[in-house]
């Protein structure tokens, strides 16, 4: 993905985060966890793996979880693991275009309800992907993140 698409998807999550509902400025909480998630995909975008190792408890708990043949699925735990596991993963990854559909957000947990298609680096396969990430929050770091990939989409 190159840092416009990164930019614009960024952009998104805020605005996907207000669409269709009238009671967003009230949610403090929620939109601060939404911006504390687009610090995160910014610091990875600018390749600074260390700022998202900063961003996440010491505890953080990440998993993917999707059909077999996704390089990226497993199961991560501890800071120093979770970021090396999120290097890897986008480092399998080639020509990404990521695509917001929807945020939710309600207290501690951010749902970011996506698509992407892309070329897996190894073997030059194209994949296209729809995914549901569940960002749970602790005392403004990210505690948890849960990822369900589905593909590929029908065309």
């Amino acid at each position: 993905m190159s840092t416009i698409d990164f930019e614009r998807y960024i952009h998104r999550l805020g605005e996907a985060f207000a669409e269709d509902d009238p009671a967003v400025a009230a949610k403090a909480e929620e939109e601060a966890n939404v911006r504390r998630l687009q610090a995160q995909i910014q610091a990875l975008a600018q390749g600074d793996v260390a700022a998202f190792r900063d961003s996440v408890t010491d505890d953080i708990e990440f998993e993917v979880v999707g059909p077999p043949d996704v390089p990226f699925l497993g199961r991560w735990r501890g800071r120093d693991e979770v970021a090396r596991a999120v290097a890897h993963n986008f480092s399998l990854l080639e020509q990404q275009q990521s695509e917001v559909q929807s945020v939710v957000a309600q207290g501690a947990v951010v749902v970011l309800v996506g698509r992407e298609k892309g070329r897996y680096r190894a073997d030059q396969r194209e994949y296209d992907l729809s995914y549901v990430q569940v960002h749970t929050f602790r005392n403004g770091r990210t505690a948890r993140i849960r990822e369900y990939v589905s593909g590929p989409e029908p065309a």
